[in-house]
């Protein structure tokens, strides 16, 4: 017999531990409504089940159904999680709260905010709606709705945010209309018209992919429609001459830089942005400052293009495959007279000395003159070109010596070759070329203008060999083309 009433005893502790027990109230009604026994409960009433506890002011409870209403203060505690909200539902049997009015539920690693919340208690878990907030881990999440989940061993929830999704950390500003994310992978999926703002700098694409390590941004991918604009600010000079005297002023200006592609992804060195990597169909729009003043702008494009940046200022542009670009001068302060179109196999661009270097197949047209090298540095300070005919970026780029063609002019290659953008004056180093129906080389060939050339250590002949069976030769040469 007393085998039989231990096996009895235990179903019933379990079920007395797995029912909402009332503790305590001040009033204490017992009506029956159709039948069913019904408490109203006024005044410190107190709710217990397992070790979660319930507190409110009033209360509607029917025990047999294992339903319960609670009004005014009401607070949950179970563990070290809690709920606070005006009024509260709670399915008993489904252990699932229905929190309305002001509710909100947090741990030691979250904090959630909404004008509803639905709780299941046994699985840590929600479902939060109307003006919804919900921060952890240094962020924090808005929107209308957010389902979220704590799972064992874990130090923060994983989330579903719809509609208005905005997320704040420090001073990156995530918007989006649906963002999903995976505690356990530290990823966040941004969906629907998704971007992520960043000081000057707004990135956006068909979707954006964000993952973290310790908490901290590592990596961003776009798949495709990738887009970032950047805001840049300068000054711009302005000379005015009145009475023999020259007066310049500076104005403020301000100018949006593009950057377009397929994909892109983007590397984070603690969490700050390191590089941008764009593919597919790549280009870019960027405005170029000498000392904050205004000087152009340039449009590159290529397969791929990739940004480098140091303390969150662009440092260094690459742009491979099909590389070309243009360059246009401020039409105010520029002190070069046209556009420079150029084009390599790569173009990489070194911001902080204003410098580009063409490598591989290089080519410029600027007026009425076009260069060709294996290699050409254009240094935009002092507007001038540097040839030569090999890249040392790569061997495998074509050996091409430098070749200049000016209008009006035969071609003049060389090993080497120097042009200014400004004065349009050159210098080349053993070069060749021809006037009339003779050829001319050179160590040093360099201009006076356009129709007079100095030539060092020179060679005249009607030969066309590159060995040829005559010539006549010079220290000092100089040539005069007759404009006819």
């Amino acid at each position: 017999m007393y085998y039989i009433i231990l096996i009895l005893s235990i179903p019933l502790a379990i079920f007395a531990e797995d029912r909402l027990r009332l503790k305590r109230a001040d009033v204490l009604e017992n009506v029956v409504i159709d039948g069913q026994a019904v408490q109203y409960l006024n005044g410190n009433v107190v709710f217990e089940k397992g070790s979660m506890i319930i507190n409110c002011s009033k209360a509607i409870n029917i025990e047999k159904t294992g339903q319960g209403s609670m009004i005014g203060n009401v607070k949950v505690v179970n563990d070290n999680q809690s709920i606070t909200c005006d009024s509260l539902h709670y399915d008993s049997p489904n252990d699932v709260l229905h929190g309305f009015g002001n509710a909100r539920a947090w741990d030691n690693d979250y904090d959630l905010l909404a004008d509803t919340l639905v709780y299941y208690s046994n699985l840590d878990s929600g479902i939060a709606r109307g003006n919804a907030e919900l921060t952890q881990k240094n962020q924090i999440i808005t929107s209308h709705s957010i389902y979220y989940a704590k799972h064992t061993g874990e130090d923060a929830v994983s989330y579903t945010a719809e509609g208005n999704v905005t997320i704040l950390e420090d001073e990156r500003k995530v918007t989006c209309g649906l963002a999903i994310y995976n505690r356990k992978d530290q990823t966040t999926w941004l969906k629907l018209d998704p971007y992520v703002n960043e000081k000057d700098q707004t990135i956006s694409g068909s979707e954006i992919i964000l993952r973290y390590k310790d908490d901290v941004m590592e990596h961003l991918y776009i798949p495709a429609q990738a887009h970032v604009t950047t805001l840049t600010k300068g000054l711009r000079e302005t000379t005015t001459n009145s009475n023999d005297t020259a007066a310049t002023t500076r104005s403020e200006v301000q100018f949006i830089d593009d950057l377009t592609g397929s994909s892109l992804q983007g590397f984070f060195d603690a969490g700050q942005m390191d590089s941008l990597q764009v593919e597919g169909m790549a280009t870019t729009l960027y405005h170029v400052f000498e000392d904050s003043i205004y000087q152009g702008k340039n449009i590159a494009s290529g397969d791929t293009i990739i940004m480098s940046f140091e303390e969150n200022n662009l440092d260094h542009i690459v742009v491979s495959g099909g590389s070309r670009g243009e360059y246009t001068p401020d039409s105010v302060t520029a002190n070069i007279d046209g556009q420079i179109i150029y084009s390599s196999e790569i173009i990489d661009y070194i911001v902080d000395q204003e410098q580009t270097d063409l490598h591989g197949n290089a080519k410029i047209h600027y007026t009425n003159m076009d260069l060709d090298a294996g290699f050409i540095n254009v240094d935009w300070k002092t507007n001038m070109l540097n040839a030569t005919p090999q890249s040392n970026f790569d061997s495998n780029f074509t050996y091409q010596k430098p070749t200049i063609l000016e209008k009006g002019r035969d071609p003049m290659t060389g090993d080497e070759m120097t042009y200014n953008l400004t004065s349009k004056k050159g210098r080349v180093t053993k070069g060749r070329t021809s006037a009339d129906d003779g050829f001319y080389t050179g160590s040093k060939i360099r201009n006076q203008d356009k129709e007079t050339f100095y030539i060092d250590n020179s060679t005249y002949t009607t030969c066309d060999l590159e060995v040829p069976h005559f010539h006549f030769a010079s220290d000092e040469m100089k040539m005069i083309n007759e404009i006819r």
